[in-house]
């Protein structure tokens, strides 16, 4: 399977996409809440190729998505019998604003 460098699977994978998405300002301001399914490959020479949205959420956070996808490092390409070989994923990014801050409960006395 390809590697980042560094090294990790599909969960340091999907640990750097996250890392590169920039949640959208409207979508943070509307408190927008889902998913986005991403595919695309890592060819045989480790570069990402056919970046797709498989299932959208909504286009700013799939943009956001493509974009963050477009950052990522060149890979130590998938290997089968010693060679490089393309290998398609399919990543499910989800969208969520962090949680609201409490009310100052002594603002009110």
């Amino acid at each position: 399977m390809p590697q980042l460098p560094g090294g990790g699977g599909a969960t340091a994978i999907l640990t750097a996409i996250k890392r590169r998405v920039d949640f959208p300002a409207q979508a943070l301001r509307e408190r927008a809440v889902g998913q986005v399914f991403v595919g695309f490959t890592v060819a045989a020479d480790g570069m990402i190729k056919d970046i797709a949205i498989v299932r959208g959420f909504r286009d700013d956070c799939d943009l956001a998505v493509v974009r963050a996808v477009q950052q990522l490092p060149q890979f130590s390409p998938g290997r089968q019998l010693g060679r490089g070989v393309p290998v398609r994923f399919t990543m499910s990014i989800r969208f969520q604003p962090p949680a609201a801050p409490p009310a100052d409960s002594t603002a009110s006395r």
